[in-house]
């Protein structure tokens, strides 16, 4: 069966995302106490797929909720799952602050590109500021390309003494030679394969 869980979240209005994580808090809460312990698998974390992502590279996420970078709902977000986000997405090229808030969250949560249009510049500064994971590596992201390596060439190439993890969905990178790429430049980093829902 499954032991322990690390959700993701959707992009939903704010208030919604933060009654949401409140119910995550409360199980995590019930589930420290003992209270049917062996029947709850163990929630180690949320991910927030957003709101701060790009209209651009949306997926299955809600456009009308999309906004840009901001720490005091990100503060909101970590305050209601009571420490339960572990992780939250952001497109850097949405927002002319992004880099001040990788900054200002880092030590708190790791910061993932996820959902993003971000050119290799864009994505370069969110990773040199604090970024430390990619999330759908080649899928909800411009391609790479020798002209343009974006958010893939940037994990790649990222400084600033923290090392990146990429997530890539399982299906994305079809192409053998994008498999061979996504292993090539990452070592001593840790390269998780998963499914997404989306």
């Amino acid at each position: 069966g499954v032991t322990a869980i690390a959700p993701a979240t959707m992009t939903r209005p704010v208030e919604e995302l933060v009654r949401i994580l409140s119910v995550a808090a409360e199980y995590r809460r019930e589930e420290a106490s003992g209270q049917d312990a062996k029947i709850r698998a163990d929630l180690v974390g949320v991910n927030m797929e957003g709101p701060f992502i790009s209209k651009m590279k949306k997926g299955a996420q809600d456009e009308r909720n999309i906004l840009p970078c901001d720490a005091s709902i990100a503060r909101r977000f970590r305050e209601a799952s009571e420490g339960l986000v572990k992780f939250i997405g952001i497109a850097p090229e949405e927002s002319e602050h992004s880099a001040a808030f990788v900054k200002e969250m880092k030590d708190d949560v790791h910061i993932s590109l996820a959902h993003t249009n971000a050119d290799y510049d864009s994505a370069k500064a969110a990773f040199d500021a604090g970024a430390s994971h990619a999330v759908h590596l080649y899928n909800a992201m411009p391609p790479f390309t020798h002209r343009a390596p974006g958010v893939v060439g940037a994990v790649a190439y990222s400084s600033g003494g923290r090392k990146s993890d990429v997530s890539d969905d399982g299906g994305a990178a079809d192409d053998p030679h994008q498999r061979q790429y996504a292993g090539y430049g990452y070592a001593g980093r840790k390269i998780y394969a998963g499914r997404s829902g989306c």
